[in-house]
């Protein structure tokens, strides 16, 4: 294996070290920012419950409950597997509730 072989398998180990360490690493601050995130047009005061978390080595999806409303929070990465978090949040969506939607 010549000296381009050795690199290029440095930076594959390096990329799933990466990719381990977004999808295995403490992810508190991660919360609270898309928390924040699921509130930001919320006119009273907002306590969202989180009901499901989906974490990729490239995203991390939230879904949380806000006073009976899904919205669904999106992170990403800045530049995709490095740099810091950016939240986006998706359209609303109603709870389904007794097996109707209201």
């Amino acid at each position: 294996m010549g000296r381009f072989g050795r690199v290029l398998s440095l930076v594959a180990v390096a990329c799933a070290a990466l990719a381990a360490y977004n999808v295995y690493s403490d992810n508190s601050d991660l919360d609270g920012l898309a928390s924040h995130k699921a509130c930001d047009d919320s006119r009273t005061p907002c306590r969202p419950h989180r009901l499901r978390l989906r974490r990729s080595p490239m995203t991390h999806a939230y879904v949380f409950n806000v006073g009976g409303i899904e919205v669904e929070v999106d992170c990403s990465r800045a530049y995709v597997l490095l740099g810091g978090y950016e939240c986006e949040r998706q359209p609303r969506v109603r709870l389904r509730v007794s097996g109707a939607y209201e």
